[in-house]
């Protein structure tokens, strides 16, 4: 949200001093504030999409991923699967090609 209002407050003063601008002059001048705006807003994501990722910088990838809890046994994990595919099969128009079917089970 903060991003949002921070963009806004940059685009309406861009556009301010658009406006206001008259002759090449003021329109270099702008160009050039748009210019910098557009370069410190891209700074900024970069910045903050680096910190809500919640990576640390350096820190190693997990080696091992182990199960979690699973509330279903493999049958009926397999089961509602089926069930699952079935109404999908009923609700949406599914594509019946060999030559298709062969090239995604590879």
């Amino acid at each position: 949200e903060a991003r949002a209002v921070a963009r806004s407050k940059v685009a309406g003063r861009a556009a301010g001093l658009i406006q206001a601008s008259q002759g090449r002059r003021g329109l270099m001048r702008a160009r050039r504030f748009s210019s910098w705006a557009l370069i410190a807003l891209l700074f900024v994501q970069t910045a903050c999409g680096g910190l809500l990722a919640g990576a640390e910088w350096g820190a190693p990838a997990p080696r091992h991923v182990e199960a979690g809890f699973n509330l279903f046994s493999p049958e009926q994990d397999v089961e509602l699967g089926d069930a699952s595919a079935g109404e999908v099969a009923r609700q949406v128009a599914l594509l019946r090609d060999e030559r298709t079917d062969r090239y995604v089970q590879r």
